[in-house]
């Protein structure tokens, strides 16, 4: 048995210091505030902009002097070497990678996103725990078949990198919270070497590791091209029985190295160091092992490392030099960092060195997973890895002219890929930000479920119904998803719309006018002393529900005698449009007496819609809605100049919801009551004024039953509340306004409406409409 000998310095010894290398629940009243399943990271760009100038957290960074020796020493050109403007600096590798806005965020609980709760595992050549960047941090070890943990350089500088303390001593890692799960291999035999390695990886995963990080290769290196070739010539039916001829070990030590970390994969995710070579002109074949192994394509994070020239001011990336082996066919799983640094030697508990290398990158991208991890713990581990891939910075030139390619991740979200540098440099604002904007899912898993976009806000004020939804979801953690899967949540009241608007009509104005033009056609040829008839069936335009259904032009009016001093209305509208067909109409017997008109009417509507509205949404959006209703007028003719009618109606609702709605309406009861004052003859022989107000059709009796997504597991499934609520519990519907119609010039007929719809919150919807319409 026989191993090529590990190296576990990938690092380049530098200056001074590195030495080696969807179930639901029922509930029917709103509940206390409650801490949400998952936690929405908050950003603060104030707070972000002052922490990246705390010492300890760019300490880790070189000066820019610092740097230039370094890439003196690597044969690269010095920073900015192509922007000679003022303003271009070299990079600090958290402030790149936009780490201060994680450190700075806020969650639910109020805690920052800093790694608490988290477990990172590290396999390495051996760490000096006893350093002060570890003073106090819980610390998992596995020794195996090792007689100790061994104590090396490496190792304590990539574990600093990953999780070092926030103390104002020394550096701090990227997951400064988090808990460290510790293995050496340096003191290790190579006959026990696979095995060791399989059961560090093992032991991490049944302690909850979130992301290993793995900052080693062999020694003797392979471009994954070559791999790929030489393990397709060899005939092996497995990468496991290939493995043996030329790096030693058997076939069955292999496959259980490679289960392991599909072990591990099932809870957390396996990040590599790329080779430092970047003469072997593709990404490491180890490094990048789901090529060779497929089944742990997914939850895989391949970590190359450049230098990188900024602006100083913006940040943006302006110019970089790849100083590893590029991410080549591992590019749709491999990211770029910044991996020259400052970090603690195992010379001493408080000493430092500078070092670059891929090794360094590596526990960069780790303790972000580990911050993903906890800002999102209900994310699978290959959604985290998804996370980070897909929200990299790829926005400067020669990641441009490197593009080779495009992955897709999700239905929207496409990024190009480079061939040197992966999918880019990672970003952490961008990480913890909702990417391609918030939905609210339907259906019982992430990746199937239909979803409505929140981006002007979910409509909670449908006609009739009104604000009861708004009401019953205040205090209520709703969840919402991104393109990615990535679970936010926010506060009902906070999700549905304020905004209000007369059964969602753009000018409830031009509406009324246009229906008091139908109506009045119907009476005019009633003696004037009758035309108080008008004034008591006028009433019904305003608020009657059967008239709120459809904004639609084609509107008609009938008057027929039946007797002495009464009569038979027949009244209707109609509306076919893409938004969907609507009816409404009213029967109506109206009688005159010498002091009092009466209308007693029967109307009802139906519309392809929600009562007429065209809102889409979970909530409001519907394959149909009816009403009937009977109504009263009464008119007194003669209150001075002015006749003063009084309506009410009260009447039966009915919603078919769409499959997959959010909310089912039970049968309810809906009233309105409304007064309007006319007068004739007000300026001239021929003009009518109307003034109105009262309330518009709500809900007076009945309950609705809404499902809330309120969580979703790693396995994709999402949890719904059903919640029970009153239709009564709503703000109260108001309108008022004035009508004046009279005849202009030349036998044009002016009519003007003033409509102010509002509510009991304070919201309003005021619309004004004129018109003229000739005789012929």
């Amino acid at each position: 048995m026989r191993y090529s000998l590990l190296s576990g310095a990938v690092c380049i010894a530098v200056l001074s210091g590195c030495e080696g290398g969807g179930s639901e629940t029922v509930s029917s009243a709103p509940p206390d505030p409650q801490p949400t399943p998952s936690e929405y990271p908050i950003l603060n760009p104030e707070a972000a902009a002052r922490y990246k100038s705390n010492a300890e957290f760019t300490a880790v960074g070189l000066s820019l002097l610092e740097e230039n020796t370094v890439r003196q020493q690597l044969g690269v050109a010095p920073a900015c070497a192509n922007y000679v403007a003022a303003n271009c600096t070299n990079s600090s590798p958290y402030v790149l990678q936009n780490i201060h806005f994680a450190h700075t965020a806020t969650l639910a609980h109020g805690k920052s996103v800093r790694g608490d709760g988290q477990l990172i595992a590290v396999v390495d050549d051996g760490f000096r725990i006893s350093h002060q960047e570890f003073a106090n941090k819980e610390i998992r070890t596995y020794l195996g078949s090792a007689p100790s943990l061994q104590v090396e350089q490496h190792g304590t500088s990539v574990a600093a990198i990953a999780a070092a303390n926030t103390d104002g001593r020394g550096i701090m890692g990227v997951a400064p919270n988090s808990a460290l799960h510790l293995t050496s291999f340096g003191n290790v035999s190579s006959s026990n070497l696979l095995s060791h390695l399989t059961g560090a990886t093992l032991d991490a995963s049944a302690n909850g590791a979130k992301v290993q990080n793995n900052s080693w290769g062999w020694a003797s290196k392979v471009a994954a091209s070559d791999e790929q070739a030489a393990y397709q010539a060899s005939g092996a039916s497995t990468y496991a029985n290939y493995l043996p001829s030329r790096l030693g070990g058997s076939s069955g030590q292999w496959a259980d190295l490679f289960a392991s970390y599909r072990t591990f994969q099932q809870n957390g995710v396996v990040v590599f160091a790329n080779a430092n070579e970047e003469s072997l002109g593709d990404v490491d074949a180890w490094a990048a092992l789901p090529l060779f192994v497929p089944e742990l394509q997914g939850a895989w994070i391949v970590a190359a490392n450049a230098l990188f020239s900024v602006d100083r001011d913006s940040g943006k990336i302006l110019d970089s030099d790849l100083i590893s082996a590029p991410c080549g066919s591992a590019a749709s799983f491999c990211l770029t960092a910044n991996g020259t640094v400052h970090a603690p030697t195992a010379s001493s508990d408080t000493s430092y060195g500078t070092m670059t290398g891929t090794s360094f990158a590596a526990p960069q991208i780790s303790g972000q997973i580990a911050l993903l991890a906890q800002a999102f713990p209900q994310l699978a581990p290959q959604e985290l890895t998804t996370r980070l891939l897909a929200t990299a910075q790829n926005d400067w030139s020669a990641f441009q002219q490197s593009v080779s390619g495009s992955v897709q991740f999700g239905a929207n979200v496409s990024r190009p890929i480079s061939s040197l540098y992966g999918l880019g440099v990672p970003d952490m604002a961008a990480a913890l930000a909702p990417v391609g904007g918030l939905a609210v899912a339907t259906g019982h898993h992430v990746a199937t479920s239909p979803r409505h976009s929140v981006g002007g806000g979910l409509q909670g004020t449908a006609p009739i119904v009104g604000t009861s939804l708004k009401r019953a979801l205040a205090g209520r953690a709703v969840m919402l998803l991104d393109q990615l899967g990535g679970d936010f949540y926010v506060k009902g009241e906070e999700l549905t719309t304020t905004a209000h608007a007369s059964h969602f009509q753009a000018n409830p104005s031009e509406a009324l006018a246009s229906s008091m033009e139908a109506l009045s056609f119907g009476f005019s040829q009633v003696d004037s002393e009758m035309r108080v008839l008008e004034d008591t069936a006028t009433a019904k335009l305003f608020f009657s529900q059967a008239h709120q259904n459809v904004d639609g032009a084609t509107r008609f009016s009938s008057l027929m005698p039946i007797s002495e001093n009464k009569f038979f209305q027949y009244s209707g509208q109609m509306e076919k449009n893409p938004q969907g067909d609507a009816i409404s109409f009213s029967m109506s017997r109206l009688t005159n007496h010498e002091a009092l008109s009466v209308e007693f009417t029967l109307s009802g509507g139906y519309a392809n819609s929600f009562f007429g509205s065209v809102a889409n949404g979970p909530f409001v959006a519907a394959l149909g809605s009816s009403n009937v209703a009977s109504a009263i007028g009464l008119t007194f003719p003669s209150v001075g100049d002015w006749s003063v009618t009084g309506f009410a109606e009260v009447g039966v609702g009915d919603v078919d919801t769409r499959e997959g709605n959010l909310i089912t309406y039970d049968p309810f009861m809906h009233g309105s009551i409304g007064f309007s004052a006319s007068r004739r003859q007000l300026l001239n022989d021929d003009d009518r004024i109307t003034l109105y107000g009262g309330v518009l059709p709500t809900a007076i009796a009945g309950s609705a039953t809404a499902r809330v997504p309120t969580s979703r597991s790693q396995d994709g499934l999402i949890t719904f509340e059903q919640v029970r609520f009153d239709l009564r519990e709503t703000d109260m519907p108001m309108r008022a306004g004035l009508s004046y119609t009279t005849k202009a010039f030349s036998d044009f007929d002016l009519t003007t409406n003033l409509n102010s719809d509002f509510w009991a919150s304070g919201a309003h919807n005021t619309s004004f409409a004129i018109g003229l319409k000739k005789q012929f």
